[in-house]
């Protein structure tokens, strides 16, 4: 904690980046929908960059409503062949670039680095997965 401390004191006071949007029936929710039914997939749907919690559940909800996707039967359909993937770009106020990225495509390129490992390094504790 006391590296945490050093590199990044007082520097979390920014605002959130998260945008809210009242239309769950977005163009971009429909351009999503039509495109999990192509057979030819996106490998990337969406790019974010926004704040880390220390749970991958939470990460996922902020990162689905940045990109303004707030429809929660799309959320599940999209995680059903996309995973949100964490960049290694964390920044002093722990956010970090998040891709919804095709789940076959990600699994190709492991092992890789990702800001989750980061955060774990820089805040000496487990980052905890969706079902913790």
């Amino acid at each position: 904690m006391i590296l945490f401390k050093k590199l990044f004191s007082g520097k979390n006071e920014q605002k959130s980046s998260i945008k809210e949007t009242s239309n769950s029936n977005s163009e971009l929710e429909n351009d999503i929908q039509r495109q999990l039914l192509n057979d030819e997939k996106k490998i990337m749907l969406a790019q974010v960059k926004t704040y880390m919690t220390g749970h991958q559940g939470a990460d996922a909800e902020n990162a689905f409503k940045a990109v303004g996707i707030l429809n929660q039967e799309l959320r599940a359909n999209v995680l059903k062949q996309y995973t949100w993937h964490y960049l290694d770009d964390m920044n002093e106020n722990l956010q970090c670039t998040m891709q919804l990225v095709l789940t076959e495509v990600l699994e190709k390129t492991k092992p890789f680095t990702d800001s989750r490992d980061i955060y774990e390094k820089v805040m000496e504790i487990k980052y905890k997965g969706f079902d913790n």
